[in-house]
């Protein structure tokens, strides 16, 4: 985690892992920090498979745009009786996604 920056940041569950600027951006890059994941589908604990990166761009700060890069995890079941096979995390943070 990058000192300092997780509070500044202020999304609880995440973690910062760098900061970077340039002239026109800042880029921040989190990922979540739950190590205990339920399937959605029979509620057996889920075990991590994978992760992949999601940009996300937010309000700019001051004058530079402000890039959001979400490591996140991709999550897989281990109950192979369950319908639920694998699934990305998601937030209930209201996000604005570039495309």
């Amino acid at each position: 985690m990058v000192e300092g920056t997780a509070l500044w940041f202020g999304a609880s569950g995440f973690e910062v892992l760098s900061v970077a600027r340039t002239d026109i951006e800042v880029t921040i890059s989190v990922q979540t920090i739950a190590v205990a994941v339920g399937c959605s589908g029979c509620g057996v604990r889920a075990i991590a498979k994978d992760r992949r990166w999601v940009i996300l761009r937010d309000a700019p700060a001051g004058n530079l745009a402000v890039v959001l890069r979400w490591h996140k995890r991709i999550w897989v079941c281990r109950d192979r009786d369950c319908d639920v096979n694998t699934w990305t995390e998601q937030t209930t943070r209201r996000v604005r996604v570039d495309r």
